[in-house]
C-alpha cells in the first residue's frame, strides 16, 4: 500500500465514547448487543472506505446480514460471535477488511488437539488431503476427504471461505491456510472422524488424533522468521532466489540486504533470479519500488492513481500521530470534509537513479493468492512496464485495491475491525478492471511440501531462456 503522507500504515484508534456495552464474563452476548456490533461496524466502513459498497448493494448487505442474524440464539458464545461478525465483514468483498483475531480466543485453540491435515484445492473445489501432519490413521495425501465428524466437508469448507473477503482464490487460500483455526470456530474437536474416497475410489471411515499448536506451526510452511533472504539455488550457481515475504523491518536494512543480494548476483555471473512474492501480504511499497531500483534504470509506477476517504476517525489519528503536522498532505486532509475523497496522480519516474549496485539479468517474480496489497503492486507495476515475468497463480487481490489500513474497536464485543481508507488504481491507469493480476505462466501450486512445483517451473523457464 503506497504511503502518501510517509508514516504509520496500519494504526489503531479506539472510540470511548462509543464504548459502552462490555462483554458477558462468560463469554457471551446477547443478540441485540452483537447486532449493535455489526451496525456499528457497517457504519464505520461507510465512513472510512472510498466506496463501501463497491462489490456489494448495501440492500444486499442488509438481506444477507438479516439472513446470518436468523440462525444465531439470543444469547450468543463469544466464538460464535466471532464468526458471526467476521462472516458480515467477509461480505464486503474487500481482503483488507477483516475481523482480527481476538487473544482470549486464540489462547484457548492454541491450546486444543488440532486438525492435522492440509487440504489441497483446485478454483473449482475439489478438495483432496495435499499434507499430513500425524502417523496414524489411514487416510494419505491424496484422498478425497468427504466429512469431518459427521459434517460435510463441503459445507465447512464453505463456511471458513465466507470468514474472508477478497476474491475467490483468496478465500480459498486463506480457508486452507486456516481451517484447523475455523475448524475449532465451529467446534469441530479432536478425535476427527473421517468419510473420504481413496485414490482406488473405496468410501472409507478413520479416526485421527488432533496435534498441538506447535506441531502444526512446524509443519505450515507460510509462517515465516525472516522478512526476506537470499540464497544461489541447489546445483544453480548462475540462478538467484530472494525470498521476498514482506514489506516492512526498516528500508535502511533492506537496502543493505539488497546491495548484498546484487552485490553477490554480479560477483557470481549469474544469469538470472527468482522473486518468492508467493507468502507476501504486502506492507509498504517503498519496499517494492526499491526492489525494482536494482533490477531497471526504466521509469516506472506501481500506481497510477490514489483516493483517500476523508473521515474524523484518520483526522484525529494524524492529529495526535503525524510527525509532520505543518507538511501540504497532512494540512489538507485535516481541512478537509470528512466524507470527502482526495486524489492523488502518480507519474512514471526512477525510484532511484543512480545505484551502483543494479545488475540487471532474466528475472521472474513468483505470485499466487496470498498476495495483496503493495505485494500485488509489485506484480502489477513488473508487468506493465516487462521488468520480470510472472510465475504462478493469480494474486489474492484485484490489481485496483485498497490501502492504509485503519483499525477500531467494537462496542460490546471488542473486536477489533480493520478496513481499508484509501484506494490505488493498477500501473496502468485502468480504473475499471476488477480481476487478479494474472500470471504470463500459470502453474498450480501442489500444496506439497516435497515438491514446489511454481519453483520448479521457474528453474525450467530459466533452463528453456538459455536455449
Amino acid at each position: 500500500m503506497r504511503n502518501a503522507f510517509r508514516f504509520l500504515i496500519l494504526f489503531l484508534i479506539s472510540f470511548p465514547g462509543f464504548i459502552s456495552g462490555q462483554t458477558n464474563l462468560k463469554g457471551l452476548l446477547e443478540k441485540k448487543q452483537l447486532l449493535s456490533d455489526v451496525n456499528f461496524m457497517i457504519q464505520n466502513f461507510e465512513q472510512i472506505q472510498v466506496n463501501a459498497y463497491l462489490f456489494i448493494s448495501k440492500k444486499e448487505l442488509a438481506a444477507k446480514v438479516d439472513s446470518i442474524f436468523k440462525l444465531l440464539p439470543d444469547t450468543v458464545p463469544i466464538d460464535d460471535a466471532f464468526v458471526a461478525i467476521s462472516q458480515v465483514a467477509a461480505l464486503i468483498k474487500d481482503g483488507h477488511t477483516y475481523v482480527d483475531d481476538d487473544a482470549s480466543i486464540k489462547k484457548k485453540y492454541r491450546a486444543s488437539k488440532l486438525f492435522p491435515l492440509k487440504l489441497s484445492s483446485d478454483f473449482e473445489l475439489k478438495l483432496v488431503v495435499g499434507e499430513k501432519f500425524i502417523s496414524e490413521g489411514k487416510i494419505r495425501p491424496g484422498d478425497s476427504l468427504l466429512s469431518i465428524n459427521g459434517q460435510p466437508l463441503t459445507k465447512l469448507f464453505h463456511t471458513s471461505m465466507n470468514m474472508t473477503g477478497g476474491l475467490t482464490a483468496y478465500q480459498i487460500d486463506e480457508a486452507i491456510n486456516n481451517f484447523p483455526y475455523h475448524l475449532y470456530l465451529l467446534k469441530i474437536y479432536s478425535p476427527f472422524i473421517l468419510d473420504y474416497k481413496n485414490q482406488s475410489g473405496q468410501i472409507l471411515t478413520d479416526t485421527i488424533s488432533g496435534i498441538s499448536f506447535s506441531n502444526l506451526s512446524k509443519n505450515n510452511r507460510t509462517e515465516y522468521q525472516l522478512n526476506y533472504s537470499y540464497k544461489l539455488l541447489p546445483g544453480k550457481p548462475d540462478l538467484g532466489y530472494i525470498d521476498f515475504r514482506s514489506m516492512s523491518g526498516g528500508m535502511e536494512k533492506f537496502k543493505l540486504f539488497l546491495d548484498s543480494c546484487f552485490i553477490d548476483l554480479r560477483k557470481k555471473s549469474a544469469k538470472g533470479l527468482i522473486v518468492d512474492l508467493r507468502y507476501n501480504g504486502g506492507g509498504d511499497s517503498d519496499y517494492a519500488e526499491l526492489l525494482l531500483s536494482y533490477l531497471t534504470d526504466k521509469s516506472y509506477r506501481l500506481s497510477s492513481r490514489r483516493s483517500f476517504k476523508v473521515s474524523h476517525q484518520y483526522q484525529e489519528f494524524m492529529k495526535k500521530s503525524a510527525p509532520d503536522q505543518s507538511s501540504k498532505e497532512v494540512v489538507e486532509y485535516l481541512q478537509s470534509k470528512p466524507g470527502s475523497i482526495l486524489s492523488y496522480e502518480h507519474k512514471k519516474k526512477k525510484y532511484l537513479a543512480v545505484n551502483p549496485n543494479r545488475y540487471q539479468l532474466k528475472t521472474c517474480f513468483l505470485i499466487g493468492p496470498q498476495n495483496m496489497s503493495s505485494a500485488t503492486m509489485l506484480a502489477d507495476g513488473a508487468q506493465t512496464y516487462k521488468l520480470a515475468t510472472l510465475i504462478g497463480e493469480p494474486t489474492g487481490a484485484p490489481a485496483n485495491d485498497g490501502g492504509e489500513a485503519l483499525s477500531f474497536q467494537l462496542p460490546y464485543s471488542k473486536f477489533n475491525v480493520y478496513t481499508p481508507s484509501a484506494f490505488d488504481i493498477r500501473a496502468n491507469g485502468d480504473d475499471k478492471d476488477t480481476n487478479a493480476i494474472l500470471p504470463d505462466i500459470f502453474i498450480r501450486d501442489q500444496y506439497d511440501s516435497k515438491n514446489d512445483a511454481i519453483l520448479n517451473r521457474a528453474i525450467l523457464w530459466f533452463a528453456d531462456k538459455k536455449k
